[in-house]
């Protein structure tokens, strides 16, 4: 792909970098992303997947790249051009990415206890983002936010009555529920 021509690019996305935004590396950075994460270089672009202030104050991202790869950058080094809502190529990408990185735990959803609620038999969040559900194999509880989990996953476990299910999820937060 081309470096878009800036000139042509819409006022709208002069701002920071949030997630689902496609960013376009201008130059190189001096920001640390620790021994995991490769650090992006010029001519890099993808969709960017996280962000997070270091403790420097300083905005970091951090990108799916066309083949896949992870990269991370400092906000000031990269230009946004685009969002997911309208280069839908890029949710493929994602898709892809999130198959190659997820992985699989079992949760069994919270029922409600409300008498005001019969049509939700779960705990849900107000604006119906996030689920309370009991990860198998711990004693815990954890709220599932929407977008931590496969996109297919959600939709059907929202669908279902049923009350445990099989959903992918980043490692993190597998690592946070106690699975990992």
């Amino acid at each position: 792909m081309e470096e878009p021509n800036w000139d042509l690019i819409e006022d709208k996305f002069i701002r920071s970098a949030r997630i689902h935004d496609l960013v376009w590396v201008v130059k190189k950075t001096r920001g640390r992303f620790g021994p995991g994460m490769e650090v992006a270089q010029p001519g890099d672009h993808g969709l960017v997947i996280s962000a997070w202030m270091s403790s420097m104050g300083s905005l970091k991202l951090c990108l799916v790249t066309p083949d896949l790869r992870e990269v991370g950058i400092t906000s000031t080094c990269a230009r946004i051009w685009g969002t997911l809502d309208n280069h839908p190529e890029w949710s493929d990408i994602r898709l892809q990415w999130m198959q190659k990185t997820f992985v699989p735990i079992i949760v069994m959803r919270e029922k409600s206890s409300s008498r005001r609620n019969t049509t939700v038999p779960f705990v849900i969040s107000r604006n119906g983002g996030a689920i309370l559900v009991n990860p198998m194999g711990t004693d815990s509880k954890i709220w599932l936010n929407r977008d931590k989990v496969h996109p297919g996953d959600w939709d059907l476990m929202m669908a279902s009555e049923a009350r445990c299910h099989s959903v992918r999820v980043p490692v993190w937060v597998a690592k946070k529920a106690g699975i990992l």
